[in-house]
């Protein structure tokens, strides 16, 4: 895993965002960037804490949990918690998928994978990840929930899903993998 940059050049002094930095994840067949605190994080990770990982929803990238202000990396960090944000395949500099293969059940594949890497590299003995998902990325982590991964889930949480279809997308929408 590298830091500081992707491939759209944006670097982890972005001032439209908080305190956090960029970095990539090379996997081989496929590269994911992200956000996570900067260097200045207000605290080191406690090992008591568990890793969370944070996904996006659509037309977002995994800057929306570093809006200054209101910036999730910097809130976790100053409580001690290890954070990392990602960008769903397609945005920012994570390997877009092609066309056919861009569904929830793919994206979850591809993150389960990632976030294992993510945590089989980890050393600061967090007992575990809690995900959080906005919107489709809610969609996302609770596929990559019932994908049932080999790394510890201790938690999901997902905001800005409706509790009901609208009836003029429901048939869009019933016929996502």
């Amino acid at each position: 895993m590298t830091s500081g940059h992707t491939d759209n050049g944006h670097t982890g002094d972005d001032p439209s965002s908080g305190g956090g930095e960029t970095f990539r994840l090379d996997a081989g067949a496929y590269t994911l960037t992200g956000r996570r605190p900067g260097v200045g994080a207000s605290r080191a990770p406690l090992p008591s804490h568990p890793l969370i990982v944070a996904i996006h929803g659509g037309t977002y990238t995994s800057a929306y949990f570093d809006v200054p202000g209101f910036s999730l990396l910097d809130r976790a960090a100053a409580l001690g918690f290890p954070i990392v944000a990602l960008d769903r395949p397609g945005y920012n500099g994570s390997t877009p998928f092609p066309p056919d293969k861009a569904t929830i059940a793919d994206n979850a594949e591809r993150l389960d994978d990632a976030i294992g890497r993510l945590w089989n590299a980890r050393d600061d003995g967090a007992p575990g990840i809690v995900l959080i998902g906005h919107s489709i990325g809610g969609a996302v982590a609770v596929a990559i929930a019932a994908r049932r991964p080999g790394w510890t889930l201790l938690g999901l949480a997902v905001s800005g899903v409706g509790l009901a279809v609208p009836a003029d997308s429901a048939a869009a929408w019933a016929a996502l993998p």
